[in-house]
């Protein structure tokens, strides 16, 4: 260990940065505490895993009956799994109904509108994510269909062939735009805007097979995915509302940094194009938020919320989630939301269904259950425990319907 690494580590723990050195019984002299063998005593355990002192339990004060785990592989569409769970799940207690809906249908019209918009602005680019209520247009609008009743021609899910398929689509996405580019004639663009068009749906077609028409399903036949939603799926006229956590107040020269660097201020990235959502944008504290999703799960109904994956305060063998079960030194804390979005220091954005809630003696909400869409293998056989202070930090949006 050279002098120099271990005087900087001597120094953390002078100025408070790093804690000291914890005691440990030996049958040897103890160690000087100046020496870099005291520096350093704590172990990759207490680096890595969750604190032994961190008090976590299964429990949950309401619950509500939802359907299987999935698992969405590689096609980054935790959108449309957290969405179809919704639904499933509101079958269910509901109408007493367990449908396995197909999260494929729903991805391929998703990619079949999201590539052909992408090749309308120049610097538009395909990406397969989306938000939670993208699905209820979606059905809406083309349907659904049972996961019996169809499958694609190939496993477009699989990790390997759903980065090649994505990689396929941007390519074919950026040579239109660099062919539009060096024509000046209305004509000739609009020729090659069909040709990308049907260059695009052909490849899409070649992985997903041809989309579903009439089918059978439990002994019935439907003419087609949208007369399989009019007759199964209930009709719900509520209005869903995304909220969004409020922003905290930055001190004003934090505040008149982060608004001149801010990224959405400045396109530094090409855009993503998103699908229409039926959702209703509000921004509320996040203790609000908080309370109507304790609120919906009162009236038996999951809520899917997105939030930043910031997997350093996730273990993936109990499915916790939480800051504070972790060790984190002095003064390394996450910073403000504000902050985080104006320097790009976030964690990519995930969808999920609430399905549960935690509630203290006091009323507080100590830790939601969540649905995940990673298969059984992981977390809690496929569910995670998202505890207040993760919930508070990371939340980007919560999707829930109007009380009726």
């Amino acid at each position: 260990m050279s002098r120099q690494r271990c005087a900087v580590l001597f120094s953390l723990i002078f100025l408070g940065i790093l804690p000291a050195p914890i005691a440990r019984a030996t049958d040897q002299t103890p160690a000087d505490p100046t020496s870099c063998e005291a520096l350093f005593t704590h172990t990759e355990a207490e680096l890595s895993e969750v604190r032994p002192d961190f008090a976590h339990n299964t429990r949950y004060t309401h619950e509500v009956e939802s359907t299987e785990i999935k698992n969405q592989c590689g096609a980054r569409s935790c959108w449309v799994f957290s969405g179809t769970s919704n639904i499933e799940q509101k079958l269910l207690t509901t109408a007493g109904k367990t449908i396995d809906l197909s999260e494929e249908y729903l991805i391929a019209i998703g990619m079949r509108l999201k590539a052909v918009e992408a090749l309308l602005t120049p610097g538009n680019q395909f990406r397969p994510g989306g938000l939670a209520a993208n699905v209820d247009w979606l059905v809406q609008n083309f349907g659904a269909v049972p996961d019996a009743a169809w499958k694609p021609r190939v496993d477009f899910k699989s990790p390997k062939i759903a980065k090649r398929m994505y990689y396929f689509l941007n390519a074919r996405i950026a040579k239109y735009h660099l062919e539009a580019a060096r024509t000046g004639d209305a004509a000739a663009k609009a020729r090659l805007l069909e040709t990308a068009k049907t260059d695009m749906l052909a490849l899409l077609e070649s992985y997903t097979g041809a989309m579903p028409e009439a089918f059978e399903h439990d002994g019935v036949k439907y003419d087609s995915p949208e007369d399989f939603a009019e007759q199964m799926i209930p009709k719900d006229d509520r209005i869903t509302i995304r909220m969004a956590p409020a922003e905290a107040d930055l001190p004003e020269d934090i505040a008149a940094i982060v608004k001149k660097i801010r990224p959405r201020h400045v396109k530094v990235k090409p855009e993503s194009v998103l699908l229409p959502s039926n959702a209703v944008s509000r921004t509320r504290p996040i203790e609000q938020i908080g309370q109507k999703i304790v609120e919906a799960l009162a009236r038996g109904e999951s809520v899917r919320i997105g939030y930043e994956s910031v997997h350093e305060f996730v273990d993936e063998k109990t499915g916790i989630m939480s800051i504070g079960a972790f060790f984190i030194p002095k003064g390394f804390e996450p910073p403000p939301r504000d902050y985080r979005d104006a320097y790009d220091f976030k964690g990519t954005g995930h969808a999920v269904e609430i399905i549960g809630v935690d509630m203290g003696s006091d009323g507080k909400i100590i830790k939601f259950k969540i649905k995940n869409s990673h298969g059984t293998k992981v977390g809690d056989a496929g569910y995670y425990h998202m505890y207040w202070d993760y919930f508070a930090a990371f939340l980007s949006a919560a999707y829930i319907r109007a009380a009726k």
